[in-house]
């Protein structure tokens, strides 16, 4: 007998819309609401509850230009986006 391998979860990108393995992206969701904005927090153990949005990190600029944020969390916004910035921006150069 062969062994199959197990396919990986595809998700799709907020910016860029490719579709990607989930190892690759990082998840994203909406975490309560700061100034009446919702604030959308990185996930990148994929655990935290809620509807989550996946995004290449190089990706985040596009993401804000094409209303990711708001097609993937179904709500119309503004969202606080400034945990996601400073942790894309901490990550290492890929």
């Amino acid at each position: 007998m062969s062994e199959r391998s197990r396919p990986q979860p595809v998700r799709t990108c907020l910016g860029c819309r490719e579709r990607s393995d989930r190892n690759t992206l990082l998840r994203l969701v909406v975490s309560g609401t700061t100034d009446s904005m919702d604030r959308v927090i990185p996930d990148p153990a994929g655990h935290n509850p809620g509807r989550g949005g996946w995004i290449h990190p190089t990706c985040l600029d596009q993401a804000i230009q094409r209303r990711g944020f708001n097609r993937a969390f179904r709500r119309p916004g503004p969202f606080d986006i400034t945990a996601v910035e400073q942790f894309v921006t901490a990550l290492p150069p890929a």
